[in-house]
């Protein structure tokens, strides 16, 4: 069994995309908004945004451990602000 995880939310709305989960092949998953972020925005001495945080699957009732790890694995790599607060 192979997940293929796909992501395609971008700034400055980061946790706004659409999360597609493909198994063998097989879109099983495909939905919006289902997205959120542990950052914070600040800014720093010079007032340049400060951004820090991951994005984390909020859709995971009856979702499998292993699919779950696998797609918070991927969406750690939107390393950001979904940029609605700032």
């Amino acid at each position: 069994m192979e997940y293929k995880i796909m992501y395609d939310g971008k700034y400055p709305c980061l946790c706004m995309g659409t999360l597609t989960i493909l198994k063998d092949d097989k879109e099983i998953y495909k939905k919006k908004f289902i997205t959120s972020t542990t950052s914070s925005a600040s800014w720093d001495e010079n007032y340049n945004a400060v951004q820090d945080g991951y994005l984390i699957w909020n859709d995971t009732d009856n979702q499998p451990k292993e699919l779950i790890e696998k797609v918070n694995s991927v969406l750690k790599n939107y390393v950001a602000c979904c940029g609605g607060c700032i």
